[in-house]
């Protein structure tokens, strides 16, 4: 127990409203989790704990160990500045000007006041505090009704108890009370008589308000009927997550088709009962079988009606796709390619042949540097290829088919499998084959050299057109990669601009310095910032020279040797941090042996560092690059850059220059 509290008690907040769209919930529960320990902790009555629950037509919370009565609190209140007169500040809080403090904020001086709060009953304060609770959640889409209040769904319950005492409260004409409501199938309220008795209460009623629980339950069930049929269910974490925010009382049923929907591909099948369904496959080593399972709200006792139903949805759906899949097999697929033409992939840049014809010279441009010269025609030819399928009736259907429709249309019009590959990886974020890797590139920063040219780029939060993602995936399939020859960051963006015939610099700029961002966000998931920008101020063209210096770096932070480098190289920064000239190091200058041993030393590391550069054993080169300390600490015990002679001073600092050339062929250790 928390200090200073002598009783406590438990909340219960459940927010009773339309069906939630699934993928909405998670979210939301986060949301609401995190926003009351803010406001509660605000008003100094912090819970020992906290959970959620959801279901589509609930958000739960449950805070547990909330004290009887808030904590003391003192609350600071700023005043004037402390140069204009303090009287009216102090009669209108009824205090003396003595009482006044000065506090400092952002560099100026203010008069503040501190005041203890008083301490109020927890319960007399709740209402105001979940009312705003409420108020602060946000989703992608809201509805708005009767005032400005907006909400997911519209609010039809509010279920509050602190311990067995109602906490009163209304929103929009919705009063608290101790009623909640099961299944739309179930007539009348559920009477809640205390916080402990909740969830017993609503699975008496046949629902699992924890999700947690409902999910381990729902793929218990799935496992265990499909070993039925000697298989598993297809099920990703994604589509169980979506199941088990669609239901708040499972029942799992067996369905099936007719055996002659097995001919279609897997990937059709998959289609029409995920995507469009959310229903569960079942698979065996051989391929998916012609049963499935639906995991239905409530519906116990309509267990037949249900099941024939859901028989007769997927039955039509699977004759469609059925139907589709095959007239679309018929239409050759550079046929799809010429309907691209009246088909505009963005106005200002043309029609989707436009693109297609892009990435077919972007990408044979690129093959050129990386396959074997009779792998350059499969590039070219399944770039032409990569949109082709949009224009097919089964991708205007299953959208999520899109590339591997293609595939199979390549398949069975004869293509080498390379291209058909190829195709089916055309919308992956990093693909696996070369020749679709090579694609994806063109694609993306053909999309990315567009969008910045029109001056649509990603601001704040917001990227409409995934122009974030986009980038990623072009560092992804870089980092990725193994391909005979690296890959020029710059002179694939330079590539871009010359096929879109923009010759301004000023997009060239901004493309590096968004794929510089692309390339903290990427790092960041392993590596300390720090050390990700001395890396990335050093250049980043080859990003996988850039990952194997930043690892490297990365590791070399841990050893005494790198503080040997950081500390003479921020002596050697701050020095030409006000002046750096040109690097000419003159040795009939030279007054002291110690600029003589300084400058051999150095001019051997280069040979020495460029040596390791091109052998990439970046550990040695920062080993070099440490070893130098030594001399320079004789040199700046011995010398003084800073003198009167104005070419000694010139030549010492351009020697200080010579070494931060060096250390930067490496790293630029002044951030760090």
């Amino acid at each position: 127990m928390k200090k200073g509290y002598t009783s406590y008690m438990n909340l219960l907040l459940e927010i009773g409203c339309e069906e939630i769209p699934a993928l909405w919930i998670e979210p939301s529960l986060k949301q609401l989790k995190e926003n009351a320990y803010s406001l509660f902790e605000k008003q100094g009555i912090i819970p020992n704990s906290s959970k959620t629950y959801g279901t589509p037509r609930r958000l739960v919370l449950l805070l547990k160990g909330i004290p009887k009565r808030q904590k003391d609190r003192e609350i600071e209140i700023i005043g004037p500045p402390a140069t204009s007169s303090p009287d009216g500040f102090a009669k209108a809080h009824s205090i003396s000007i003595k009482e006044l403090v000065i506090k400092e904020r952002n560099g100026k001086k203010y008069y503040s006041i501190v005041k203890k709060k008083k301490k109020e009953e927890t319960k007399h304060i709740l209402g105001n505090i979940l009312r705003e609770l409420i108020s602060s959640l946000s989703f992608p889409k809201s509805m708005r009704w009767k005032t400005n209040f907006t909400f997911a769904r519209p609010i039809r319950w509010i279920l509050c108890l602190l311990d067995n005492e109602i906490i009163n409260f209304e929103i929009e004409g919705v009063s608290s009370s101790s009623k909640t409501f099961g299944l739309r199938t179930r007539k009348g309220a559920i009477y809640v008589p205390s916080v402990d008795s909740y969830i017993s209460i609503l699975r008496e009623n046949s629902i699992i308000v924890d999700h947690n629980e409902r999910g381990k339950f729902i793929l218990n069930k799935l496992e265990e009927m499909a070993k039925k049929h000697q298989s598993k269910p297809y099920l990703n974490e994604r589509l169980l997550s979506e199941i088990v925010f669609l239901v708040e009382s499972p029942v799992i049923m067996e369905c099936s088709f007719s055996k002659k929907f097995l001919r279609l591909p897997d990937d059709v099948l998959i289609a029409s009962m995920i995507h469009h369904q959310r229903y569960v496959p079942l698979m065996k080593k051989t391929g998916l079988i012609n049963y499935f399972l639906v995991v239905s709200n409530g519906g116990e006792n309509a267990k037949n009606t249900i099941r024939e139903g859901h028989k007769r949805v997927v039955s039509a759906r699977l004759y469609d796709a059925s139907f589709f899949f095959k007239e679309d097999l018929k239409t050759p697929l550079e046929r799809f390619v010429d309907k691209q033409k009246g088909v505009i992939f963005q106005k200002r840049l043309g029609s989707l042949y436009d693109k297609t014809m892009r990435v077919v010279a972007f990408s044979t441009s690129i093959a050129l540097r990386l396959v074997p010269e009779n792998d350059i025609q499969y590039v070219s030819k399944a770039a032409f290829l990569s949109k082709a399928d949009l224009g097919t009736q089964i991708v205007c259907e299953f959208p999520e088919l899109q590339g591997i429709m293609g595939y199979y249309c390549a398949l069975k019009q004869g293509y080498p499998k390379k291209i058909a590959d190829a195709l089916r990886e055309h919308y992956s974020l990093v693909p696996k084959t070369t020749i679709g890797k090579i694609i994806n590139l063109a694609d993306r920063m053909d999309t990315l050299v567009g969008y910045f040219n029109l001056g649509i780029f990603p601001k704040g939060s917001e990227d409409p057109y995934g122009l974030r993602r986009c980038g990623n995936s072009i560092v992804e399939i870089i980092l990725s990669s193994n391909f005979k020859n690296r890959l020029s960051l710059e002179s694939l963006i330079r590539e871009s601009l010359r096929i879109y015939k923009i010759e301004e610099e000023r997009i060239f700029n901004e493309l590096l310095l968004f794929f510089r961002q692309r390339l903290e966000f990427i790092f960041s998931r392993k590596y300390p910032q720090p050390c990700i920008t001395a890396i990335l101020n050093c250049g980043f063209d080859d990003i996988i020279d850039t990952h194997e210096r930043l690892n490297a770096f990365s590791s070399f932070t841990k050893t005494s040797d790198f503080l040997d480098l950081k500390t003479y190289a921020k002596r050697v920064m701050n020095i030409l941090r006000e002046k750096e000239p040109a690097v000419v190091v003159d040795e009939v200058l030279f007054c002291e042996k110690e600029e003589k041993s300084l400058y051999d030393a150095v001019k051997l590391a280069e040979k020495e560092l460029d040596d390791t550069i091109s052998k990439r054993e970046y550990t040695l080169g920062f080993t070099i690059l440490s070893s130098l300390k030594k001399e320079v600490d004789k040199f700046f015990d011995n010398v003084m850059v800073m003198v009167d002679d104005e070419k000694i001073r010139e030549n010492r600092i351009s020697l200080l220059s010579f070494l931060k050339r060096l250390l930067f062929k490496l790293v630029d250790v002044s951030v760090i």
